[in-house]
């Protein structure tokens, strides 16, 4: 999003028209899907569980979809616990950070390695161990030692910080549990939007396409925008090592979101079922390679 304001990619799509594009960081997924379904923002990013809720809530009016993902990169999940080797081994003295229980993409992730570890009728068998922290407190309270949380399902840039520390590591990410590479956000918008504006839907869709197709060629450029953006205090060599690892992607092919919709619906989270990830994706990325 950050590439799309910055090179002015819909205002310049808008052929012939002024037009004003407003972009807002919000505190959650929670709040960008208020403001979606109160139309204080038509566009905005969620996750792919945010996706298929969306969804499968508005199947029969506003219509959510995606326009496509905006990157693919693991999530890892870290602890400083040495006994902790796999999620057979957390105990009731642990404590696992991530965004929001239950809701967020590293919760229906550790769900689903329960599924893998404790078979179907034991998805949650974790939660009564996971807290809701933002990254930044989850990383705090991780590094110090001094608090209860032992382990945190973070997200880029955190858990590189966290595993340059000799005494944490990795006991999995989103990318061994799906089996291969899961996008980590989704543009969405309502169906009802996109018919009424037909020419706006259009130019944030192509918006979205020139955007990742910039990171992917200016890559040292993007890092200088993020850093500049978000005055991260991260330096560019670190920035630059994220961007160059192989298991980062940028492209508006979704990945992996079918999986989510499946597993949501067989634990009762969402109640319509998808027989293909372009149910819930607009025709713009029908003809990607998704999943």
């Amino acid at each position: 999003m950050m590439v799309m304001q910055e090179q002015k990619y819909v205002e310049n799509n808008v052929k012939g028209k002024a037009v004003q594009v407003d972009f807002a960081v919000l505190t959650g997924p929670a709040q960008v899907t208020d403001a979606l379904l109160s139309n204080s923002a038509q566009f905005g990013t969620v996750g792919p569980p945010g996706t298929a809720q969306l969804w499968a809530r508005t199947i029969n009016g506003l219509g959510f979809k995606t326009l496509g993902a905006l990157s693919a990169m693991p999530y890892m999940l870290i602890t400083r616990n040495p006994a902790v080797k796999t999620i057979n081994d957390f105990t009731e003295s642990d404590r696992i950070a991530l965004p929001s229980i239950k809701s967020s993409l590293q919760a229906v992730c550790l769900q689903m390695a329960c599924v893998k570890e404790y078979g179907p009728e034991n998805f949650s068998k974790l939660d009564r161990l996971t807290v809701s922290m933002t990254h930044p407190d989850a990383m705090i309270a991780l590094l110090s030692g001094q608090s209860q949380i032992t382990a945190h399902f973070g997200s880029p840039p955190f858990q590189y910080q966290e595993l340059d520390k000799p005494e944490m590591h990795k006991v999995l990410d989103n990318f061994s549990i799906l089996g291969g590479p899961v996008s980590s956000s989704f543009f969405t918008t309502s169906t009802r939007y996109a018919e009424k504006n037909p020419e706006a839907f259009a130019a944030v869709a192509k918006a979205l396409e020139q955007s990742t197709a910039w990171i992917n060629a200016h890559r040292q450029e993007a890092a200088a925008l993020y850093i500049a953006k978000t005055r991260t205090k991260e330096s560019m060599e670190s920035v630059m090592r994220q961007l160059n690892d192989p298991q980062f992607s940028f492209g508006i092919n979704p990945q992996k979101l079918l999986p989510f919709v499946d597993f949501m619906h067989s634990v009762g989270t969402i109640k319509v079922k998808a027989n293909s990830w372009k149910e819930l994706a607009f025709a713009n990325v029908h003809d990607q390679a998704g999943s």
